[in-house]
């Protein structure tokens, strides 16, 4: 089962923490650059994380790429504006968290989504994360976004149950879907049915390391990763881009770097040297 979860993943987005049985000593013995594919910088982090002592603390931490998103967008941009190699930018639906209840069926957010993509237009890789559950896609909101995913050649981060995935992909089957949390709370089965279904689903591991490596030793995982979802909570103190060295030094030692072998369709914070276009330049 963990070989069907951690099926594949192309280069044009390889972003593994991966462990192939025990880490190597070589592996161990490697400092492997980080792509870590849940980040946001939204609003509450910027005066107390300005984009220059964000940007350093992803430096120190060897994170050399960042799918990141932000509510609103315009910490994203400020990112990518400071480091476009390293910031790959999404976008995320909400012009404030209190977009998050009802995104998927207010026309407004809409607006704002196709009005940044047009804005900025080749910037954004993706539309995400965004929270959508069961029942909750059959609206023309979600409908659209589809559309635009497939027509930009964009991904979809979404934070979402089973069966929201399974509407997404039979609303249109040609998306290229980042399942956030792999489901939070699915499990490997759930999530392995997934991934065989459909082949343009892969899946992050923000906050389910616990569930990939149980008491945080990989020895005897067979494959597994992770990534940070780091933001602040709540408007709370954003303590995660503080320990963010803590969260990726624990694992950027034993290690070995992805490839395109067959855990390349679970995705994290990545070991693999980053490719030159990780996502498609459109």
């Amino acid at each position: 089962m963990r070989r069907r979860i951690a099926a594949r993943l192309t280069p044009l987005i390889t972003t593994a923490l991966v462990v192939l049985g025990a880490a190597s000593p070589r592996a161990q013995s490697l400092e492997l650059p980080i792509f870590d594919t849940h980040i946001h910088y939204s609003a509450a982090d910027w005066i107390e994380y300005p984009p220059d002592r964000i940007l350093g603390i992803l430096e120190k931490a060897g994170i050399r790429r960042a799918l990141v998103s932000s509510t609103p967008d315009d910490g994203t941009l400020a990112l990518h504006a400071r480091d476009p190699k390293r910031i790959v930018p999404i976008l995320r639906p909400y012009r404030t968290r209190d977009d998050m209840g009802h995104w998927w069926q207010d026309p407004a957010v809409l607006d704002y989504v196709q009005e940044r993509l047009q804005k900025n237009r080749g910037v954004h890789k993706g539309i995400g994360e965004f929270h959508l559950f069961g029942g909750q896609a059959g609206t023309f909101v979600v409908k659209r976004i589809t559309e635009l995913a497939v027509q930009e050649n964009i991904y979809l981060h979404a934070h979402s149950d089973e069966l929201a995935i399974i509407e997404l992909f039979t609303i249109e089957p040609r998306l290229k879907v980042i399942w956030a949390h792999a489901g939070m709370s699915s499990g490997p089965q759930a999530v392995g049915a997934l991934l065989d279904r459909y082949p343009t689903l892969w899946v992050d591991l923000a906050i389910r390391n616990g569930d990939v490596a149980p008491g945080g030793t990989f020895a005897d995982v067979a494959e597994g990763l992770t990534c940070t979802d780091c933001h602040s909570q709540h408007g709370n103190q954003p303590a995660q881009y503080r320990n963010l060295r803590n969260s990726t030094g624990g694992v950027s030692g034993r290690v070995a770097p992805t490839g395109t072998g067959p855990a390349s369709r679970v995705s994290g914070a990545t070991t693999s040297p980053p490719p030159q276009a990780p996502l498609p330049d459109k």
